[in-house]
This record gives structure tokens, sequence and C-alpha cells, in this order.
């Protein structure tokens, strides 16, 4: 595939030991795949890039995470050239090597569904 795709893998500045291990592992081989750049998404900044990190200006806590989101993709639009955006968080793996062989084409969600009416929503709240 020759799709250029950008991932933001949402985090946090308290968060920085998540991003040090995602930089050393499924992020270490990311020279291999030159059409796919993957930038951490921290709050509370100026909307600037600085290496692998891109500082939105919004709220860094979880309350305000479809904030975060949403300044992501406006952030994107602004400054990018590509074909998809990913957004992904800082607990999770991407198998770059498969999303690189993907037809993401018609592919809107991608992960796992929880199906549960048992879902405690309430579990972050005042965190």
């Amino acid at each position: 595939m020759d799709s250029k795709i950008i991932i933001g893998i949402i985090s946090c500045k308290k968060y920085k030991k998540n991003q040090d291990i995602i930089r050393e592992t499924w992020l270490s081989n990311i020279d291999k795949y030159p059409n796919i750049q993957v930038y951490f998404i921290i709050g509370d900044g100026d909307n600037s890039i600085s290496g692998d990190t891109i500082y939105l200006d919004c709220k860094d806590n979880y309350e305000d995470l479809s904030d975060k989101v949403l300044s992501f993709i406006k952030f994107c639009k602004k400054n990018f050239s590509y074909d998809y955006i990913i957004k992904t968080d800082d607990d999770s793996y991407i198998n770059l090597h498969n999303l690189k062989n993907m037809d993401l084409v018609d592919i809107e969600y991608g992960g796992h569904v929880i199906l549960s009416s048992r879902i405690n929503r309430s579990w972050h709240k005042g965190k």
C-alpha cells in the first residue's frame, strides 16, 4: 500500500514512560515504513511539533479526550498531506507491517468492540 498514513497516539505528559516503551518496541522500526508518520498527541501545548510529538492547544486530561482527538484531526488537516488518519492510545500496539499491507478503503473502525451492558462508565470520574 502506498497510501500516506498519519497515526496519532493519544497520550499525556504524565505517561512519558508509555511513550518510551512504544518508541522501544513497535515504533523502533518505523523507518521501514516511509508512508507512515507516527506522533504522540499531548495537550497543554501550542499546536507545535517537536520530534515525534504534537503538542496541541487543548487540555491534557482524560475528561477532555474528545477535544484532544478533534484538535488532532484539525491539526492534521491544516499541517499534513495524508490519505488516512489513525487514532490510537498509548496502551495499544499497532503492527506496522500488517497495517502497511491492509486495504483501508471503507474501513472506519478497527479494533475490538466491547459489547456489554455492565461497563462501569464512572471508573475514571474525578481521577
